[in-house]
């Protein structure tokens, strides 16, 4: 009768290591997708980033063109090289801002993936608790009822 006990309580307990398994992989699936949202949501954040760098860039070049004009000198020679050198600085700062995004969002998209990877990682030692408490369980059962 002891020995039945101990047995049922045995395949009770690797019934909870799968319980508990289960949820904690469900916890880093349920983190995996908030983050593979927000590398989403920074991929999006860089096409608006791209579109307002090229409306500073186009609001900077108009009003160059517009002062220089209004000031009678022709586009050409200093001014055009100045307006190129504006151009390429502007440029230049937003390959940087896309390019701090583009990491940032992979950088975010990683934790997506680790917490993936720690769901499958769960749920394998889930079950490798479970089997090893059965087998420990069947082990001492046997032990308890079979004289050899």
């Amino acid at each position: 009768m002891l020995a039945a006990i101990a047995a049922l309580a045995g395949v009770a307990k690797a019934g909870t290591q799968l319980y508990a398994a289960k949820k904690g992989s469900t916890e880093a699936k349920y983190n995996a997708k908030m983050k593979e949202e927000q590398a989403f949501m920074i991929g999006e954040q860089q096409g608006i980033s791209n579109l307002q760098w090229d409306r500073q860039i186009g609001r900077a070049m108009s009003t160059f063109v517009q002062r220089v004009g209004a000031s009678g000198i022709m586009m050409s020679g200093s001014p055009m090289a100045a307006m190129l050198d504006m151009t390429t600085q502007l440029e230049f700062d937003k390959a940087i801002d896309l390019y701090n995004l583009e990491w940032e969002k992979r950088g975010v998209q990683s934790e997506a993936d680790a917490y993936r990877r720690q769901s499958k990682n769960i749920m394998f030692q889930g079950y490798a608790n479970a089997f090893s408490t059965l087998l420990t369980t069947g082990s001492n059962y046997a032990q308890s009822n079979f004289k050899f």
